[in-house]
């Protein structure tokens, strides 16, 4: 196309994201997804692309209430869908770097809508960006909501495993987690104990004893590195959904202290019925046929 590329705008990516809407559309009746963008240029782009598609299909579900939608950052709220399609927007300036001026995520407080933003997939976010994660020389900037998106990007580009791999931290004892861990594998989970990523670790991975080889629930302490987290969001919302979005663990779980004090029997069997639930989720998506992920045509 003859579209210029602006430092808000990114043709590339527009394109990539609504050959990613026509091939689940293809794949599926309804399908359930959101876009959201950095910026308001790039959410207009993205728009317009989609209803200059034509498609009967993809602008009803544009014009009804629980259907596709496009929004920009600052808009994006209550709105949740099964798929987020992320789009930074942001490329390299005429010098070859990537600015970082990223719009509301520089501001104050700018990391709280990063998390907004990924938080509204129920099952997976999939990030369009035209850049790799370390050339965001985030070291520049004092903004809290840069640091958080490369690690993010990072975290999407790498997938969780490897990431974790270049990211390494020391395991913590830990007495509560340890007790916890005990009396579920009492009760016949495979558990593994302080598993995964710098910033996003796991407190307890359950598998099924049935099944040791399918870990299904993931399991969230409140302890020191709960209490490390600064903002309720980091504390509750973000490991959440960063579990079940964007790795896509088929059960998370947290477990209060409290809770456990005052029936650690009932946390027990609460986490043994939520694990097979999740196994059970797990086996009949590994059964079903997924869709396609690449554009249609």
């Amino acid at each position: 196309g003859g579209e210029r590329r602006t430092l808000r705008t990114n043709p590339e990516e527009a394109a990539a994201i609504v050959a990613e809407v026509r091939a689940r559309f293809a794949a599926e009746a309804s399908p359930s997804i959101g876009v959201v963008t950095f910026n308001l240029p790039q959410r207009d782009l993205v728009e317009t692309r989609l209803r200059d598609l034509d498609d009967p299909r993809i602008t009803a579900s544009l014009d009804a209430d629980d259907g596709l939608f496009v929004k920009n950052l600052e808009n994006v709220q209550g709105d949740e869908r099964d798929t987020i399609l992320f789009s930074v927007a942001f490329a390299h300036d005429e010098s070859g770097r990537v600015p970082l001026n990223f719009g509301p995520l520089n501001l104050p407080g700018g990391e709280r809508r990063l998390n907004v933003a990924v938080t509204r997939a129920r099952r997976e976010v999939v990030v369009f960006a035209s850049f790799e994660p370390d050339e965001l020389e985030v070291e520049r900037s004092q903004s809290r909501g840069l640091r958080d998106l490369k690690e993010y990007l990072r975290l999407a580009r790498l997938g969780p495993d490897e990431y974790a791999r270049r990211s390494p931290r020391l395991p913590e004892p830990d007495d509560h987690r340890e007790q916890i861990a005990a009396r579920l594998r009492g009760a016949g989970a495979v558990v593994s104990t302080d598993v995964g990523l710098s910033d996003f670790r796991i407190d307890l991975v359950l598998s099924p004893g049935h099944d040791p080889g399918a870990p299904s629930l993931a399991v969230l302490l409140d302890g020191k590195g709960w209490a490390a987290r600064g903002t309720v969001y980091d504390r509750d919302v973000l490991p959440r959904s960063v579990l079940s979005g964007l790795m896509g663990w088929p059960g998370v779980e947290r477990v209060w202290l409290p809770d456990w004090v005052a029936d650690p029997q009932g946390v027990v069997d609460r986490l043994m019925g939520r694990l097979e639930e999740a196994w059970a989720r797990a086996e009949g998506g590994r059964r079903s046929v997924s869709p396609p992920g690449g554009p249609a045509g």
